[in-house]
């Protein structure tokens, strides 16, 4: 039974403002444990078990141990970034702040992609330019020019930046998605939306993240539309390599899957896509497995693999912005076993930001306007 990790949902932070999750990756663990404040809600269980069968239904809320000071197995992220009441602040998986925490300016909401964060900065897309949040300022980076930045990202090791500018011009918009070293330097434009090809097919470009060994992933999706839309998911994703130039497509997607591409595996051996379900597509083997609908599901997306690609977890609802029923879902990814409802909640829905290790999820909650998001381990 040494292999099974049964853990409780945790809210690490919630009664936030404006919350943007942006993950801190590759930062330590906290070694300290965790207080109070992180609460245990009453019927969102996780119980994640790689390799061993789970009741298709939450089993009752557990205590959680008390962390030691060595993860499990390596953890993927270390925390994230929230913005709260005007200002950044980076929290560790226990829901401690971590020593960021800096004035966000005029700033009152964040997309994912349009903020990267180190453990000391937050390269930020506004619509006057690229800044550069850190402790004690936030300066613009003149380098990127005055226009409006749509997407933003930043190294891992906060060597590089990665931004998208958007340019209005005849009557249209484009897009820029440009690299260049913290300071400016070797500045090179790695792709382009033209006016002309936004009119036929209007799609913006997007910085998706940085990999561990210094590359960029950036993707496409459909630009200008609205509406109800729980799960945002790319059309294509790109890797770029600053070392030598080179671009390579990670998936390009046939036109059956505009925004549906959800993330791909870490060695990018599969890709999970999903809009009403979700698809695993070994983009090896060519192999592609079709994950039914749990009850309730209308909507999928927001999947995300874990650390060995052997499981995948994401996000399911209704649909119904009147009546959202929202899941959490965590199933083996090539389809060999059963899927796990491991967090449920009415009135709401969550994303999957990421897996901390190989049997921990972070999750984000939303259940209305009138009641701030919340994020749980």
């Amino acid at each position: 039974m040494d292999t099974i990790a049964k853990k409780s949902t945790k809210r690490i932070t919630a009664a936030l403002a404006k919350l943007a999750f942006l993950t801190l990756t590759a930062c330590n663990l906290s070694s300290g444990e965790p207080t109070n404040a992180v609460e245990t809600p009453a019927n969102t269980p996780i119980v994640i078990a790689p390799n061993t069968p789970q009741p298709a239904t939450p089993l009752p809320v557990e205590e959680t141990a008390v962390p030691t000071n060595v993860p499990a197995s390596e953890p993927q992220f270390g925390g994230f970034m929230v913005l709260s009441n005007g200002e950044f602040i980076a929290i560790d998986l226990f829901g401690q702040e971590m020593g960021f925490r800096a004035p966000a300016g005029m700033t009152e909401y964040v997309r994912q992609e349009q903020a990267g964060v180190t453990k000391k900065s937050v390269a930020l897309a506004s619509n006057t330019g690229l800044l550069l949040v850190e402790m004690d300022q936030i300066q613009p980076l003149a380098f990127a020019g005055s226009k409006t930045v749509f997407s933003a990202g930043i190294s891992r090791d906060g060597s590089l930046i990665a931004w998208v500018s958007q340019i209005m011009a005849d009557n249209s918009v484009a897009f820029e998605l440009w690299v260049a070293g913290i300071d400016g330097s070797n500045a090179r434009k790695i792709a382009e939306r033209t006016p002309a090809e936004m009119l036929t097919n209007p799609t913006s470009i997007e910085v998706a993240g940085w990999t561990a060994d210094g590359k960029l992933i950036y993707g496409t999706r459909p630009f200008g539309i609205g509406g109800y839309i729980l799960f945002a998911g790319w059309n294509d994703l790109y890797l770029y390599d600053p070392a030598d130039g080179t671009v390579r497509d990670l998936y390009i997607n046939d036109g059956t899957s505009n925004m549906c591409v959800n993330s791909l595996s870490n060695d990018f051996s599969q890709v999970a896509i999903g809009c009403e379900t979700i698809q695993v597509q070994n983009l090896v083997s060519g192999a592609i497995v079709d994950l039914p609908a749990v009850p309730e599901q209308n909507r999928a997306g927001s999947a995300k693999f874990s650390p060995s690609g052997m499981l995948v977890a994401y996000g399911v609802g209704r649909g119904n912005p009147d009546s959202e029923f929202g899941q959490v879902v965590v199933a083996p990814a090539d389809g060999s076993g059963d899927q796990n409802i491991v967090a449920a909640m009415e009135d709401g829905y969550y994303q999957v930001l990421g897996w901390i290790n190989e049997t921990s999820l972070l999750l984000w909650s939303s259940s209305g306007m009138e009641v701030s998001p919340s994020v749980w381990k």
